[in-house]
């Protein structure tokens, strides 16, 4: 179970940076451009190991795990992209963190 876990949040974070990479290919004049295409092969290698985790586990105890990759695109915008922080974001990130937290219980 505990490595289902780690897979899916693993995932997330793969998703995450998929997203981060999709961003930056949009302000890309040309429609196929190396960070749109990294960025869709994240997403298929995060979906690949999400299926695997669930082999593993239920989908209903791995699920909310997924929710992580909110947290995750927040810190990487902000790091990466120069996105503004706020004070909202951040706790909306707490939450979403402590939702998972309880939904495993």
């Amino acid at each position: 179970m505990v490595k289902a876990i780690i897979i899916t949040i693993v995932c997330a974070f793969l998703g995450a940076i998929a997203q981060m990479l999709l961003k930056r290919g949009t302000s890309i004049q040309n429609l196929i451009n190396p960070y749109l295409a990294g960025g869709l092969i994240l997403y298929a290698g995060a979906m690949i190991g999400y299926l695997y985790a669930l082999k593993q586990a239920e989908v209903s105890y791995l699920y909310p795990f997924l929710a992580f990759s909110y947290l995750f695109v927040t810190i990487l915008a902000w790091l990466y992209l120069n996105e503004s922080l706020t004070v909202w974001k951040i706790f909306g990130s707490i939450g979403v963190v402590f939702s998972v937290w309880m939904s495993t219980w």
